[in-house]
């Protein structure tokens, strides 16, 4: 197997900040409309971002190991 390049990504801070707002405003919004299918579904979309956020975190680790020593 050969590299050919990687990425490295930065943590950034309230990345999310303004789609959550978007989405707990239109949850709102049809709550008061009495739409109580919208509703749900933008409760799902914040359970689901908070789910995903909440998850430990599992740090992946990249060896670079000779072919030489290489177990199969």
């Amino acid at each position: 197997m050969e590299v050919k390049g990687g990425i490295k990504f930065e943590r950034g801070i309230g990345v999310f900040n303004e789609f959550v707002e978007n989405i707990y405003s239109k949850r709102l919004q049809a709550k008061l409309e009495g739409n109580n299918v919208l509703q749900i579904v933008n409760k799902l979309i914040l359970n689901s971002l908070y789910g995903r956020m909440g998850m430990r975190n599992i740090e992946n680790k990249t060896v670079i190991v000779d072919k030489i020593k290489l177990k199969f």
